[in-house]
């Protein structure tokens, strides 16, 4: 049994399973969802800055644990193989969620978070940086928003993060 991540994004409900193709719901009927050129599969997404986010993600055969695409503005039906970025690549972890919080996407990996900033630029519409937070997440159905954060399991225990570090 897989778990599926949904984000309700432009009148529609798009779903993630780290197994199928992602796929959409419209209120009536089901349908794959347009993707990345050769991206098979994807384990969660995310709507952020109208923009809708698929990470860890497999691609023409490859695993891809640690990379983040995102549609054209308003228009999950068209993608760019180009658009993507990996955040950490050789770091041993994989993305374990991606949530938005505040002014923020933040992307979660097994000991580390990252968040990824709006800038309005055409040529680079997002940078990622690397958070204060001293953990990571290993739970990703474990995060849950509450006052402005995210709560979530790590290693040693729950944590909330405020967007700039875990307490």
């Amino acid at each position: 049994t897989n778990h599926c991540d949904f984000t309700n994004f432009l009148n529609e409900v798009y779903i993630t399973n780290g197994q199928d193709v992602p796929f959409k719901y419209d209120g009536s009927s089901a349908s794959a969802m347009t993707v990345p050129s050769g991206l098979t599969d994807a384990k969660y997404n995310e709507e952020f800055e109208n923009y809708l986010f698929l990470g860890n993600v497999v691609v023409s055969g490859t695993y891809h644990q640690s990379r983040i695409y995102w549609s054209t503005i308003k228009d999950t039906g068209t993608w760019e193989a180009t658009k993507f970025i990996d955040i950490s690549k050789d770091d041993g972890q994989q993305i374990t969620r991606i949530k938005k919080v505040g002014d923020r996407l933040v992307v979660f990996k097994e000991r580390s978070i990252y968040n990824v900033f709006f800038t309005g630029q055409n040529d680079i519409p997002f940078i990622v940086k690397r958070s204060s937070s001293p953990v990571g997440c290993i739970a990703p159905w474990s995060i849950q928003e509450a006052e402005n954060g995210l709560f979530f399991l790590s290693y040693d225990g729950f944590y909330y993060y405020d967007g700039n570090n875990s307490f």
